[in-house]
């Protein structure tokens, strides 16, 4: 249960991001402080602590709904350069129409789970939330 209440404090900045599990697994080994690829309970708690002192802009010790707000947005920007950059195939720091296209169409491609080519509800059928697509 501790393990579990660790995890939540961890992945809380993401839950109001808007962030997925992909992003909890990468707090978690972000957390892994001696890098031997199992998260302690301790690790885990010094990592919180370490945000919360990075988040306290000011360093009174205290966060206040302004440094929130301020860390929760460059997290969101952080998130949209890094989105853009998975966009952008030949790293030219823009993204071509084809790049966008190609992304997208390899998305929809994936819809089409029973390989048909017809997208329909069998495909939707047994689709979880997030299944088989990621936000970009």
């Amino acid at each position: 249960m501790v393990g579990a209440l660790v995890v939540a404090a961890l992945a809380v900045g993401v839950a109001h991001a808007g962030g997925g599990h992909g992003q909890h697994a990468q707090m978690l080994k972000q957390a892994d402080a001696d890098g031997d690829g199992q998260t302690t309970v301790a690790e885990a708690k010094a990592k919180v602590l370490q945000n919360a002192v990075a988040i306290d802009a000011n360093k009174d010790g205290a966060i206040s709904i302004e440094e929130l707000q301020a860390h929760r947005e460059r997290m969101r920007a952080q998130r949209r350069a890094e989105r853009f950059a998975a966009l952008d195939a030949n790293k030219d720091g823009k993204v071509s129409v084809e790049e966008f296209a190609a992304v997208r169409a390899e998305r929809i491609e994936r819809f089409d789970r029973n390989g048909d080519g017809i997208l329909d509800a069998n495909d939707h059928r047994g689709f979880r939330h997030g299944e088989g697509h990621r936000h970009h």
